[in-house]
């Protein structure tokens, strides 16, 4: 219908209630002085109807319903089509509309309206009738966004299928009947009933808030998806023609639906779902191929269940099954099992078609025992499954196709599920075994050195004790699998070990007692047993002495020692970076190469894009370091090399990074806490300073009073960098504040520093430093500073020259990162390629 404006659309919108402007078919608009700020409109109403209101993505719109006795109700509506909502406007009531944007000054909306909808249902004792002629029908609550009831009632003028069509998410229940959920398609929400002709139809809609419903009555072909015929308790016919042909039926009580009958479905099937989204899904809830015999459980009242029934051939005649809704037996529920009150038992049989059927079996006070389930029929689905477990612990089951064999307790009781995927029911055994040496771990054979013969096939168990310290090996079949594990415990673990074809190895103890688990073996194989003791380079007692600067791997790298002297004092670089690092338990260590057990420590170094086998470690001449390869796989022809530089600002304790009040310096993103960066500063007097780190996703480390304190790691104080947000809520930086007791030297040790992408982090000093000298920023990022008598350099692969007034050159190198330049008290010249600058050295 259309509307006449009684006032003009932008001249008159106003910006309270008592000022609001008439509301007026299609658009209304108003200039507001600033953003955030509401005009209003109003609408009163000679006549129910329905008003349909659209704004956009930055608008903001609220209706508030003032009743005849001036009792307003903020009204919700419902959700059409975004960003459309529809509201009830009823007879003598005025809805007032305001509307705001966020991030501009003009505010406005689209209006229209539906004089043919209707609205009601809210009481059960007086639904609303479903019309089918398009028109829009409004149920729920409009003055909530709770959930809410509604109700409909339907008659149907012919058989056929009521496809309802609502706006938003809705369940439903008919009255005796089905039950359900509307589900999304095509950009709405639908739901599809059959209907039959002179029947009605009583129907509670359950969802949230106000939804909008429209219905049409369509006539799909009888025994299609669309319109499935219905299953009934008896007899219940299927066409003779070859084809696809739908049921639906709704369970009145739990238990299980049963299909029965006499007549064959060759190459055909029937499949079972639970709701119509699997049917779209096509997540099957029972089937059965070649027959008509099909049993499903039925856990919860009210679903509906659909069936399709698959005929590849045509019958003469049209075929008949039975449909049975039976009461939950003994054995359909794991509460309520078959018990098998003696063993051996043999010949037991699931009785039924399909479905899950559970036993239990209580085990006789004593010894462990194997207990063997064995299908004695022929199980042709592989998705058949046959589970034993302790009762009421189902998740730590043992499960097979055919066939289970369980390690059992006595004095307890196990379950036995059988999960039937057959067309026929299973016939099953279930025995008792007693357990033979080696087959458990807590009862292992003992081995020997040279050949050992298996008797009986799958996991065996083996102990045995070293003779001597070095290498023991296991070789046996290429089925073979060879474990150690560290003991009889479920979570113990294994120790490492290496394989070269068919040998495994570990290393061993003279004296210790190792266990040995075999998988794959077949009854009679043989495994051989030999120790021998390490060679060079496979312990930490008898390294391979590296006399250079690398070393080329041969063929031992499931557990190489290599050992490394230093030279000078400085940073040692280990780097195996040409082996790849396959995130498994393969791995390379390094470590102070110390009397007795080594502590090693692994080389990995994670690095943005990827991670390799390298490390960098500050170090003093003589002394001796460790590297242990460990590799179940061939690294030979492989190098390792063990490089020695001078170490650069922040590198070495030695040597660090000056902080200066409000001069930045670059922390390099690989700090760790085993290759920290050291950070310097000479405090004037107590006080506060502030530490900020920029470019930075994160930063830590600690603090110290002395060099004494940061060599050995005492009283150490951790620095609690907080993120600082802008108005967004994005980080900027982190920053800590540090109480200073002192004046003094204090060291800083920066333990991790993560990047934005830099390969650094930018932290600066603010406080009271005893240098009084400031920074000068060059070009490109570049960055000169004067610390005491020291000239500190920033710069990227830059050439740094450094003069005297007189023009004498006395530094003349390349820097990448930060250096510094011990200098006399003077006035200087410093280049950074072209670029120059004065610096004074007090």
């Amino acid at each position: 219908m259309s509307l006449t404006a009684v006032f003009a659309v932008t001249a008159m919108a106003q910006t309270s209630m008592e000022t609001a402007l008439d509301l007026t078919e299609g658009e209304n608009s108003y200039e507001v002085g600033e953003a955030n700020t509401p005009a209003y409109w109003k609408y009163t109403a000679e006549k129910d109807i329905l008003l349909l209101i659209s704004g956009n993505s930055s608008t903001t719109i609220t209706v508030t319903d003032e009743a005849p006795d001036g009792t307003q109700t903020t009204m919700y509506g419902a959700q059409m089509a975004y960003p459309q909502k529809a509201y009830i406007a009823y007879e003598g009531h005025t809805l007032y509309i305001s509307v705001q944007s966020y991030s501009g000054t003009s505010v406005g909306f689209t209006a229209s309206f539906d004089a043919d909808a209707s609205f009601g249902g809210s009481s059960q004792d007086a639904p609303m009738t479903i019309v089918t002629d398009g028109s829009s029908m409004v149920y729920g609550d409009v003055y909530s966004n709770s959930s809410s009831y509604s109700y409909a009632t339907y008659t149907a003028d012919s058989d056929g299928v009521l496809v309802l069509t609502a706006t938003g998410y809705v369940s439903y229940t008919v009255e005796g009947g089905a039950s359900g959920s509307f589900e999304y398609t095509n950009g709405a929400y639908e739901a599809s009933l059959t209907v039959r002709s002179g029947q009605t139809y009583n129907i509670t809609f359950s969802g949230y808030g106000a939804f909008v419903l429209t219905a049409e009555m369509t006539h799909p072909t009888e025994g299609s998806f669309e319109m499935p015929f219905e299953m009934q308790e008896g007899d219940n016919t299927v066409p003779a023609s070859h084809g696809e042909y739908w049921y639906t039926y709704t369970n009145t009580k739990t238990g299980y639906g049963v299909i029965s009958s006499d007549n064959t479905l060759n190459g055909g099937s029937i499949k079972v779902y639970n709701s119509a989204s699997n049917v779209q899904n096509g997540q099957v809830y029972a089937q059965v191929e070649g027959g008509y015999n099909l049993r499903f459980e039925m856990p919860s009242v009210g679903t509906t269940y659909y069936i399709c029934i698959t005929k590849v051939e045509s019958s003469t005649d049209d075929e008949t099954f039975t449909f049975t809704a039976e009461d939950y037996q003994p054995g359909d529920q794991e509460s309520n099992p078959i018990v098998i009150e003696q063993l051996p038992a043999t010949g037991i049989s699931t009785e039924a078609v399909g479905g899950t059927r559970y036993y239990a079996v209580d085990i006789p006070e004593g010894e462990s025992k194997f207990l063997n389930v064995t299908a004695t029929s022929t199980i042709a689905n592989d998705a058949t499954t046959v589970a034993v477990y302790p009762n009421g612990n189902q998740y730590s089951a043992t499960t097979g196709n055919s066939s289970v064999r369980v390690l059992v307790n006595g004095g307890q009781r196990y379950m036995i599920r059988w999960v039937s995927q057959e067309s026929e029911p299973i016939t099953f055994d279930v025995t008792l075994e007693d357990i033979a040496q080696g087959e458990v771990i807590t009862n292992p054979l003992q081995a020997v050195s040279g050949t050992n013969t298996i008797e009986g096939s799958g996991t065996r168990y083996y102990t045995y004790t070293a003779t001597l310290s070095g290498i023991l090996t296991v070789t046996g079949t290429p089925a073979m699998t060879v474990t150690f594990p560290r003991g009889t415990g479920q979570y113990d673990g294994n120790y490492q070990s290496s394989q070269v074809g068919t040998a495994f190895s570990i290393d061993v103890t003279e004296g210790t007692t190792y266990l040995i688990r075999i998988d794959g073996a077949a009854d009679g194989d043989t495994f051989e047993l030999s120790e021998r003791e390490y060679q060079q380079g496979e312990s930490s007692d008898n390294p391979i002495i590296v006399e250079g600067n690398s070393y080329t791997i041969g063929d031992n790298s499931s557990n190489l020692w290599l050992k490394y002297t230093v030279k000078t004092d400085g940073i040692l670089e280990i780097d195996a970076s040409t082996i790849t690092y396959n995130y498994g338990s393969d791995m390379i260590y390094y470590g102070m190469a110390t009397t007795g057990t080594p502590i090693m420590t692994s080389m990995i170094r994670y690095t943005s894009g990827s991670s390799v086998f390298y490390t960098e470690i500050p170090v003093t001449a003589g002394e001796e370091y460790f590297v242990n390869v460990k590799f179940s796989t061939s690294l030979e022809g492989t190098t390792i090399y063990f490089n020695e530089r001078e170490p650069e600002a922040g590198e070495t304790l030695s040597n660090p990074l000056i902080l200066n009040n409000g001069e930045g310096v670059r922390v390099s993103y690989n700090a760790s806490r085993t290759n920290p960066v050291w950070c310097k500063a000479s405090i004037a007097e107590a006080g506060t300073i502030t530490l900020t780190a920029t470019e930075c996703n994160y930063i830590s480390g600690n603090w110290y009073s002395s060099i004494e304190d940061a060599q050995n790691d005492n009283n150490a104080g951790y620095i609690s960098f907080m993120p600082e947000y802008d108005e967004s809520y994005v980080i900027q930086s982190y920053k800590a504040d540090i109480d200073i007791p002192a004046a003094g030297d204090y060291y800083f040790k920066i333990t991790q520093a993560t990047d934005n992408g830099l390969a650094y982090v930018i932290l600066t000093l603010t406080g009271n430093t005893t240098s009084g000298i400031g920074s000068v920023e060059a070009e490109n990022g570049q960055l000169i500073t004067v610390s005491g008598n020291n000239v500190n350099v920033t710069a990227d692969n830059a050439t740094v020259n450094i003069y005297t007034v007189s023009g004498a050159a006395i530094v003349s190198e390349k820097v990448s990162g930060n250096a510094s330049f011990s200098l006399d008290k003077g006035i200087y010249i410093v280049k950074i390629n072209n670029t120059v600058k004065k610096v004074i050295v007090k």
